[in-house]
């Protein structure tokens, strides 16, 4: 399963320090409903971010009042694979 992350950081200016981790070293471990698995993080453009943006928006429509606070800064959307 794939995992979505919006780098939204409540519309800050700046990019959540996470992003910049993620970009750093891609590889890393999710805990989610007590299991901890290895996952390879890559960010998404074009026609693929913004159909994980539309899906993150019919979950959480504050997103958009998100995209208007950044200033001009670009919400890095971010896909977490499962590592094989």
């Amino acid at each position: 399963t794939e995992i979505i992350l919006i780098a939204s950081n409540w519309g800050g200016k700046n990019h959540p320090a996470w992003y910049h981790n993620l970009k750093a070293t891609p590889a890393c471990t999710l805990t989610y409903a007590g299991k901890t698995e290895p996952f390879i993080a890559r960010e998404v453009f074009g026609a693929e971010k913004e159909s994980y943006w539309q899906k993150a928006l019919s979950i959480y429509p504050g997103y958009e009042a998100y995209k208007e606070r950044t200033g001009g800064r670009e919400i890095p959307v971010m896909v977490l694979a499962p590592e094989d």
